[in-house]
């Protein structure tokens, strides 16, 4: 279970003065209450805390969570009245969220089949950041047991010796008989007001409705692909916000089924050590800098480290520019293809192997995220350079492979607005 650090009000615009009330219920009006606290540091000791207090605390910091990353970058650009206002709306629609719960998940495989592409996955977002967050408010919830019962008894404790050799996280909850559960919530009375308070109930029906959401996606893609195409052209041309994890599922990316049966140490054996692990690049980024590179039907996109195909198979559905995919891992290639060939599409290649044995003289645009060790990533540096001596060709880098091309004399940075920090997402042409 990951430790997630405390969110630090100073990190938000202290609250201005209160607006005109509207009325709430007693349960949002408290939150709010403690919200003007939170936020003001008006902090009292633990000890002198409720375990409702504790609870409060846990519910305001994972709904500012959000709004923290939103505006925390330039928060003087907003007045404490502006920034007050975004908090009190950040907390009602997070506590409002839960309380509309049951209706939310009740939704029937039924209603799935007779809802659009979009509202399916606009279902299937709200479905997973829901599950997420139960998740993170149950977690919280049982570390500040844990906190409250060691500054009670003046010493560690540990999971096992508190909870009889488990822990009980949701995964626990739902996988053990209801009897087990209910012991344990009659056992000890403060988590048995976190799971009513953050209505932990309703995570195994939300599991449900997730996976009901998925296979009626899966089904409508093999059935209607040129729904997908569509639905995709029509993000591409917007800005609207796009959920990464959706648009795999959209797509058939499932990096959760195959990561875990990947030997990384065979791996090892035959290519040595390498950046193995998997990173995806965010469809948002994709888009930027697809359109950033207008791409014409005579570009070729090369992908070095390409993972499970996101660029080239998002590439091609949105231009028709030709797109080659390099992997190190099987697995990963074995997946691109399977969706390749599901949607049909002949703009795309994937290659399995070590992206130096790789020849890659067709291609006009290269576009890497943090893909190779610095031996490797420099190796690659100096065949790109040997090709732009013979053409002009674009980089397009994202992360810490950024640095490296901006030190490259024979790059320059292409000006596209998106670059702000040395790792940012830059594209670069040859000289």
């Amino acid at each position: 279970m990951e430790f997630r650090e405390p969110f630090q009000p100073s990190e938000v615009v202290k609250q201005g003065p209160p607006k005109a009330e509207t009325a709430f219920d007693p349960e949002t009006a408290r939150l709010l209450e403690s919200l003007d606290r939170y936020v003001n540091r008006e902090f009292r000791e633990r000890e002198q805390m409720s375990f409702s207090d504790e609870l409060d605390e846990i519910e305001i910091r994972n709904a500012l969570i959000e709004l923290r990353f939103k505006y925390v970058s330039h928060p003087d650009e907003f007045d404490p009245n502006f920034m007050a206002e975004r908090q009190r709306e950040a907390v009602i629609a997070y506590h409002t969220r839960f309380q509309d719960l049951e209706k939310f998940a009740g939704i029937s495989p039924q209603e799935l089949h007779t809802q659009s592409l979009s509202q399916n996955l606009d279902y299937l977002s709200k479905v997973k950041k829901l599950l997420l967050e139960l998740k993170i408010n149950w977690d919280d919830s049982v570390y500040a047991f844990i906190g409250r019962r060691e500054r009670k008894e003046g010493k560690y404790i540990s999971t096992k010796e508190k909870f009889g050799g488990f822990f009980p996280d949701t995964r626990f909850l739902f996988n053990t008989s209801s009897e087990a559960k209910e012991q344990l919530l009659q056992q000890y009375p403060e988590l048995a007001e976190a799971y009513r308070r953050f209505h932990i109930d309703r995570y195994p029906n939300l599991q449900r409705r997730l996976q009901e959401t998925e296979q009626t996606l899966d089904a409508r893609t093999r059935e209607h692909p040129e729904e997908i195409r569509a639905l995709l052209l029509q993000l591409h041309a917007s800005e609207d916000k796009i959920d990464s994890e959706v648009i795999d599922d959209l797509l058939g990316i499932a990096p959760q089924n195959i990561e875990r049966s990947i030997d990384i140490c065979g791996l090892k054996e035959k290519y040595g050590y390498e950046q193995y692990p998997y990173q995806g690049t965010p469809y948002e980024f994709i888009r930027t800098f697809v359109k950033d590179l207008n791409l014409s039907p005579n570009d070729v996109l090369y992908d070095l480290g390409c993972g499970y195909g996101r660029i080239p198979l998002y590439g091609a559905m949105t231009t028709e520019a030709q797109y080659r995919g390099i992997e190190i891992v099987p697995e990963r290639v074995v997946e691109a293809i399977a969706i390749k060939d599901k949607f049909a599409l002949g703009n795309v290649e994937f290659r399995q192997g070590n992206v130096l044995e790789q020849n890659y003289a067709d291609g006009s645009v290269f576009f890497l995220f943090n893909p190779f060790t610095k031996e490797t990533l420099e190796q690659v540096g100096e065949k790109l350079e040997k090709l732009a001596k013979t053409k002009r060709i674009r980089v397009v880098s994202l992360g810490p492979s950024t640095s490296y091309f901006r030190s490259q004399k024979w790059l320059q940075p292409v000006e596209t607005g998106s670059s702000k920090h040395p790792w940012d997402l830059t594209i670069f042409e040859s000289k």
